[in-house]
């Protein structure tokens, strides 16, 4: 992934609302490049938080703490009581929420009620394991390719490997099998929700029957466009995205009427724009950062 790629892909995350994306995470090509596009990521959208300080790694001979020694140390939980760490889980639930739609998941997996609350542990623990121990992104350090990934990068991907395990073996592998199938259609989900909520109370509202097969469609029309998008290229990627929407419109087509088609496409126009000013602004703060690194 090259810069002008890691920008688009950062741009991207933003608008679909994913809580900071699944980056480097999962393993499934279906909603990795499904959300290499809204979200970030190389496999599946997992909202789990990948956050990166961009401070250089400079510093740091003798008795001086180099700038990443003292980034970890700040952010050291084993300092943290049990109350403490009770309050953060607890804060960071709302984003679990949201992230992963959590009520449709519990009911889309039909777990009990204790199940659910072990689960919402195990996905706000990974989350402050996330924001805690951050990868540290030397400077400048926003470009690489696939087969010549940095160490950081490496160290992410290993992070997340665990994290799926953990999660597989809370599941058992056939409840994992459905829970890796309602995340490939989560960012469908979200947005024919999303349609769902804008269309409430017009001529034009979505039937709850509409909805899980129409979620469906829309992530498969996902998925066709993952097996095609290496045909696309350009330097913001604003072309991956353009053919992703276009999917998506021929995916939802036969399951919406006239006027519920009308207010998807315009939607899908709106994520384009706004993913056209985040690039703007991500290639701008990329070439400020290079002109003050070549200082």
């Amino acid at each position: 992934m090259d810069s002008r790629a890691f920008i688009f892909v950062a741009a991207c995350g933003a608008i679909v609302g994913v809580t900071a994306g699944w980056l480097l995470e999962h393993s499934s090509d279906k909603a990795k490049a499904g959300l290499e596009l809204i979200s970030a990521s190389a496999s599946k959208v997992k909202p789990v938080e990948a956050r990166a300080s961009t401070e250089s790694r400079a510093g740091a001979t003798g008795d001086h703490p180099s700038a990443e020694d003292k980034y970890r140390s700040e952010a050291n939980p084993s300092t943290d009581s049990a109350d403490v760490r009770r309050a953060k889980l607890a804060a960071l639930r709302p984003m679990i929420e949201s992230g992963y739609m959590f009520s449709e998941l519990v009911s889309a997996l039909e777990l009990d009620a204790e199940t659910a609350k072990r689960l919402m542990t195990l996905l706000s623990e990974h989350l402050l394991e996330s924001r805690e121990n951050p990868p540290f992104v030397p400077a400048g350090e926003l470009e690489w390719r696939e087969y010549d990934k940095p160490e950081w990068v490496l160290g992410q991907e290993e992070e997340e490997r665990r994290k799926n395990a953990e999660i597989a073996a809370f599941f058992g592998e056939r409840r994992y099998a459905l829970f890796m199938d309602y995340m490939d259609s989560l960012e469908a989900r979200r947005l024919m929700r999303e349609l769902q909520g804008t269309l409430a109370g017009t001529p034009d509202a979505l039937a709850e029957e509409q909805f899980l097969p129409l979620a469906r469609a829309v992530a498969e029309g996902q998925q066709r466009y993952v097996a095609e998008r290496g045909k696309y290229a350009s330097p913001t990627g604003l072309e991956q995205l353009a053919r992703y929407h276009e999917r998506m419109r021929e995916a939802a087509q036969p399951y919406l009427s006239p006027g519920q088609y009308g207010h998807f496409s315009e939607h899908l126009d709106q994520q384009f724009e706004a993913a056209q000013m985040r690039i703007k602004e991500r290639m701008s703060q990329a070439d400020a950062q290079q002109r003050d690194s070549g200082r």
